[in-house]
């Protein structure tokens, strides 16, 4: 990989400044946990030679566990940067970026498990011949799953609907689990928070004690309002426990 010249410039320029400069490489991968998602939270477009921004995320309900920053369009120096969390906990990392043009920093681990993020603030100087540059906030979440409802059912074919009872979810995935009987799930339809509905074309067959695939839901995240379903009971079945995951 080609690293320019440019970054050891910058450190000349900040001599003035204390701290470490660490620099961010052209498509440098995330190196905070391996499992997960990166999403971009928040963009600016920078243009001062030395000056101060803010990135407000704008989701109160995100947890992540780390940040990374890219830069677009022009080289600069992010002299500091400060998380401000969901509570009004501030995080400032010890380290000083120096971005080439088009690069991103290193995963910035935050402290704790998963943080709720309110906004980042950040102080920068551009590089000698620098310009407009484009600064992306990525976040990294961690998937997690958690029972969102439950029913027992015991009719050879009948119908029926979990109610997630929490408006505020945020779900990127479904899945099923049947306890205690095997049975056919024929159809399902998703009710979100908005009133859109998604039917997956899909028939779940359940053994006794299983799980169904992951049922990706459309759109990024969504809210969800219930989940209706239609079934029948396979040969000798009995009472069924239906259980609604979601991942978040």
């Amino acid at each position: 990989m080609r690293i320019s010249l440019v970054p050891v410039l910058a450190l000349a320029l900040v001599a003035g400044f204390t701290g470490t400069a660490t620099l961010a490489h052209a498509d440098a991968p995330p190196t905070a946990a391996s499992q997960g998602r990166w999403e971009q939270l928040g963009e600016r477009t920078v243009d001062a030679k030395v000056d101060h921004d803010t990135i407000a995320v704008g989701r109160e309900d995100g947890v992540f566990d780390a940040i990374q920053i890219k830069v677009e369009g022009s080289a600069l120096v992010m002299l500091d940067i400060k998380v401000v969390f969901g509570n009004g906990e501030t995080f400032e990392p010890k380290t000083r970026l120096v971005f080439d043009k088009n690069s991103a920093s290193r995963a910035i681990d935050l402290p704790g498990n998963k943080r709720t993020i309110k906004r980042v603030e950040f102080r920068y100087v551009d590089l000698p011949g620098g310009g407009r540059a484009r600064v992306s906030l990525m976040g990294h979440e961690i998937p997690s799953w958690e029972q969102l409802g439950e029913r027992t059912v015991d009719a050879k074919v009948d119908r029926d609907a979990i109610t997630v009872g929490r408006g505020d979810g945020l779900f990127t995935a479904l899945q099923i689990k049947v306890e205690g009987s095997a049975m056919v799930m024929l159809d399902i339809k998703v009710v979100f928070g908005n009133g859109e509905t998604f039917e997956p074309k899909t028939r779940l067959v359940f053994d006794k004690n299983s799980a169904s695939r992951v049922i990706d839901l459309p759109g990024n995240k969504r809210t969800i309002k219930r989940v209706e379903f239609r079934y029948v009971d396979l040969p000798g079945g009995g009472k069924a426990h239906v259980v609604l995951m979601g991942r978040s």
